[in-house]
């Protein structure tokens, strides 16, 4: 068992610095967000990875290499191992809490032994939010609206002048 493991290693990190594998440098933020965004459907919802909590949240999938597979499945970018993230909702509170506390660890310890992802995840400074400042909140929601204007006979009116600088 230990060759075998050694030996798929070996084959792992081989391809890893042979090749650069899109998503698998957990320093690049574009690679971040391309993981996340295997999570969202065509339209931007996220009908992929629907009702998970936010321990499981895209975000904080993406930051220890995962991608979604399916609604209730990840799977390492690195070391193509699985993750089933389905929790029953017909089991009682404590042990949904327990299991979902499982699931949480899993995210980093669930990678093969090898895989760069098991002790070398993105910085959590990825998963928040940047802030923005009201003036530029202002603007791109006025020019969001102005795009509004070509089908604006199909809508209320809209008057952008209203909003408050």
């Amino acid at each position: 068992m230990t060759a075998f493991v050694d030996a798929e290693c070996s084959q792992l990190m081989d391809s890893l610095t042979t090749s650069s594998l899109p998503g698998t440098s957990a320093k690049d933020y574009a690679d971040f967000k391309s993981r996340i965004e295997t999570f969202f459907d065509d339209y931007g919802t996220l009908s992929r990875w629907p009702c998970k909590p936010p321990e499981l949240s895209p975000p904080q999938c993406a930051r220890f290499g995962w991608t979604c597979a399916n609604e209730s499945m990840l799977v390492c970018v690195a070391c193509k191992e699985y993750l089933d993230c389905e929790v029953s909702s017909s089991l009682g509170r404590k042990l949904h809490k327990e299991c979902l506390s499982r699931l949480v660890s899993s995210l980093e310890g669930a990678h093969k032994p090898c895989c760069p992802w098991r002790t070398a995840p993105c910085p959590k400074s990825y998963t928040v939010m940047q802030p923005v400042l009201r003036k530029d909140a202002l603007s791109q929601l006025r020019e969001r609206l102005e795009t509004l204007v070509a089908i604006s006979s199909a809508f209320p009116v809209l008057n952008t002048d209203k909003i408050l600088v």
